[in-house]
């Protein structure tokens, strides 16, 4: 199939999909994956697993999302890597999600305190060269002196 158009109020059930283009401004519902160049629209999107370029939806529920650019609402995962910048308007929840730039707004029902958010360490470039930055030697720099 090369394109899916979704309109408004319809909902499509798949077993697998894989297209080029998916307009969806309706229900999309795949039981296990989605493999796609773009997925765009305003609808509800229900797949096992779901890999393409961006992707934006009202509302993606997925086990797995795998996207270079990720635009939402609400986008509930177990695991979602994106490559590019991931924009969640409303609501997101997953147990590890991998991307250069997330923006979640604040939504003004959320609870002041009960949230967790684990970030991985990001290397820093080395400061030597800066002389505005204190550097302190690391343990592999340490290592590496007393080698000498």
């Amino acid at each position: 199939m090369k394109n899916l158009y979704i309109p408004k109020g319809k909902i499509l059930n798949y077993e697998s999909l894989i297209c080029q283009d998916i307009v969806n401004d309706g229900t999309l519902i795949v039981e296990d994956k989605i493999h796609a160049r773009h997925i765009s629209g305003q609808g509800v999107v229900n797949a096992g697993a779901i890999s393409c370029r961006p992707l934006s939806a009202s509302d993606i529920n997925a086990a797995y999302i795998t996207t270079g650019k990720l635009a939402a609402e609400r986008v509930c995962a177990s695991e979602a890597k994106v490559s590019g910048a991931a924009v969640v308007s409303c609501c997101l929840e997953a147990a590890y999600v991998v991307t250069p730039k997330l923006t979640v707004a604040l939504y003004r029902l959320l609870k002041s305190e009960g949230y967790a958010l684990r970030l991985a360490p990001f290397p820093v470039p080395s400061t030597r060269g800066c002389p505005d930055f204190a550097y302190e030697d690391t343990v592999q720099d340490k290592d590496k002196k007393n080698a000498a």
